[in-house]
């Protein structure tokens, strides 16, 4: 009687002495990132809402996103209204977790 892959593999780990292996491990704590004023958090989401990205207020943050589109006719002015849609502002929904993104 032949044994298929998975009874041949079962019976070769069988012959096997058991061991139990030594695994060591470290914990490393969540480093504090950088946010706008020197604003420390250890949750990047967090950081950016209750401080801003690092370099607001600077000369190197971008006072404007640059969007290019690729794509038919249609969909390049659907994506095009949606971006000006977006230039106002998007609400957040309204409900009990709104630190939820």
């Amino acid at each position: 009687m032949k044994m298929n892959d998975k009874e041949s593999i079962f019976e070769i780990d069988k012959t096997k002495q058991e061991s139990k292996p030594n695994i060591l491990f470290t914990l490393i704590e969540e480093p504090k990132l950088i946010f706008s004023n020197n604003g420390q958090h250890e949750d990047p989401k967090e950081g950016i809402r209750t401080f801003g990205p690092y370099s607001y207020g600077t000369t190197a943050h971008p006072n404007e996103i640059k969007i290019g589109f690729i794509g038919i006719g249609e969909s390049i002015a659907k994506a095009t209204e949606f971006c000006k849609k977006c230039i106002l502002n998007i609400n957040s929904k309204n409900n009990s977790l709104p630190h939820l993104f």
